[in-house]
């Protein structure tokens, strides 16, 4: 695999919508199973990517918080520009960063993932819950980095933090470096 937050991507597994992002696998914990969310992944939970794309709205002007932490490495992207990195083959890390929204605007959010077959797989992730979330149309991961989106309106999003829509997620393999 490769270090960093494991982008490109590429052999598509699965695809679904996910109310948290807040999987393992550990047999320990209670948390969700990575196996159990995307079967292609198989039980082990390692050499694989993942991306989780959502569109957040900020109805009033502030610094809102996100939150993710992993095992191994991920990047996360807020309108296309990275705010955090968490890259590298590495334990569970986490971190905390704060992004300035101004009052009625629409924001893209793109959560990069890899794992690697060394130690566990895990991904944690929330956003702040003063924000609005709903689900990213499928085709965000096909165009190149968003830069800006057009305002949603508010009746399109519902709950807050990762509810209701919950956020798309897309598992796919890691591209593998070739031997020159």
């Amino acid at each position: 695999t490769r270090a960093g937050d494991g982008y490109p991507f590429a052999d598509q597994l699965c695809t679904g919508v996910t109310p948290v992002i807040n999987y393992d696998n550990n047999p320990a914990t209670g948390n969700p199973k990575i196996a159990d969310w995307c079967p292609e992944v198989g039980p082990t939970g390692d050499n694989f990517g993942a991306q989780f794309a959502a569109i957040l709205y900020a109805s009033v002007a502030g610094s809102y918080s996100f939150y993710a932490g992993s095992d191994d490495g991920s990047g996360l992207y807020i309108d296309g520009a990275q705010v955090m990195a968490l890259a590298g083959e590495q334990p569970f890390t986490s971190g905390i960063v704060n992004v300035w929204f101004d009052a009625g605007t629409s924001h893209t959010y793109l959560l990069d993932y890899y794992a690697n077959p060394f130690g566990g797989s895990a991904i944690q992730a929330t956003v702040d819950s003063r924000l609005d979330v709903a689900a990213a149309p499928p085709n965000i991961f096909d165009s190149a980095p968003m830069t800006s989106v057009p305002e949603v309106p508010p009746l399109f999003l519902v709950g807050t933090g990762f509810g209701s829509f919950g956020v798309l997620h897309r598992f796919r393999r890691l591209r593998r470096r070739r031997a020159a």
